[in-house]
């Protein structure tokens, strides 16, 4: 895991600096580093993530024109639209590699869709920069995985943290003559049933935005946390404890500097990085995968309760967590072997955490504007 969080920590360095010094986006935040993470790992990756970018692309493109749809329905519908390369690559990889942890890496992606949708809002010579520089960044990121992935760091740092990219599944670590043993993960649940609950929790998610105005703690966070949950309950407190971390740091760069947007963003995530570090060489036995995505989704999770006004925070954080019980619940029904039973403290948490929730949303209901319906969703900058 250290290799990987080395590379995403590289990757979002040069997005803040490609950002504030060329004016290049690099179509996303987190896009670049990932797919570095990606490509390393399964080296099939890189055709299928540009394919899936080509296909979101083109999606967006034809309901732009064809439909009436714009904004954050167009990044909707590029998600879902670049989320089908993924998961037919993770059907089949995993009839070649059964016993492998890729589909914890590519289930139900959202890049391609968010690459896509942001090269679509840039006029033709923006949209070229943006490529080529992604691009360079993507090969950079590469060069310094493979150098880095040896049998001499796998020596050295192979046992301290979770492998990933070190790890005996990892494409990189086998071209390499590395191969140190990793958590073997058994899935509680099909691929397709987890990418179908990620995309519901985007809608959700975004329907919930686009009615009452309230931020969740992230676009696909709560189903991938609840994910992790089933099979790995410490999960949930790395999430929620990691989330309380960020926020406050970032509260305190924010209130002592003028960094926002962005770098903050970037910043954000990089700290919930090292957190997730810090909890694979002490905390609890989590697969390194498992470890670097609560890592991104604590550093964006911080970041969004920081965006939310301190009058909507005790809402978002309220009706995130009732979100979060909601799909916990759905994907134990059709679980097989989950981790997390009907205890009789998990139900009654659960039922508070789910009446909590409910109340803030009626509250919600109830203040709205009726001649304000459907004025709301419009694209978050």
């Amino acid at each position: 895991m250290l290799v990987a969080s080395l590379i995403v920590l590289l990757g979002l360095a040069y997005s803040v600096v490609a950002v504030q010094f060329a004016d290049v986006r690099l179509s996303g935040v987190v896009v670049v580093p990932m797919t570095a993470v990606y490509v390393l790992y399964e080296f099939s990756m890189f055709p299928l993530a540009v394919f899936g970018v080509a296909v979101a692309y083109a999606t967006i493109l034809a309901l732009r024109r064809w439909t009436l749809l714009f904004g954050r329905s167009l990044l909707i519908a590029g998600i879902v639209a670049g989320a089908l390369v993924p998961v037919a690559a993770i059907s089949l990889l995993s009839a070649v590699n059964p016993t492998g942890p890729v589909h914890v890496a590519f289930v139900g992606s959202i890049l391609p869709g968010v690459a896509a949708y942001n090269y679509s809002r840039e006029d033709r010579t923006q949209r070229r920069r943006d490529v080529l520089a992604s691009l360079a960044g993507i090969a950079s990121l590469l060069a310094v995985g493979y150098m880095l992935v040896n049998p001499t760091t796998g020596s050295l740092i192979g046992t301290n943290t979770p492998a990933i990219l070190v790890g005996e599944h990892s494409a990189v670590a086998g071209a390499r003559d590395v191969a140190v043993p990793t958590y073997r993960y058994d899935p509680a649940l099909p691929h397709w049933i987890g990418t179908l609950g990620l995309l519901l929790g985007i809608g959700v998610t975004e329907g919930i935005y686009a009615r009452w105005g309230v931020r969740l703690t992230g676009m696909a966070a709560l189903p991938l946390v609840a994910l992790f949950t089933l099979q790995y309950p410490a999960a949930l407190a790395t999430y929620v404890a990691g989330i309380a971390i960020v926020f406050a740091l970032l509260s305190v760069v924010a209130h002592a500097t003028l960094v926002y947007g962005r770098v903050l963003l970037s910043l954000g995530i990089a700290i919930g990085i090292v957190l997730a570090l810090g909890i694979g060489a002490v905390g609890p036995a989590l697969p390194g995968f498992v470890l670097l995505f609560l890592g991104l989704l604590t550093g964006v999770g911080g970041y969004n309760v920081h965006r939310v006004p301190p009058a909507e925070r005790r809402a978002a954080l309220t009706i995130s967590g009732a979100v979060f019980v909601w799909f916990l619940a759905g994907f134990w029904a059709v679980a097989s072997n989950p981790a997390v039973g009907p205890t009789i403290p998990v139900l009654v948490v659960g039922g508070l955490v789910t009446v909590l929730g409910l109340r803030e949303l009626v509250v919600l209901e109830e203040s709205r504007p009726a001649d304000l319906g459907g004025l709301r969703g419009g694209v978050d900058s």
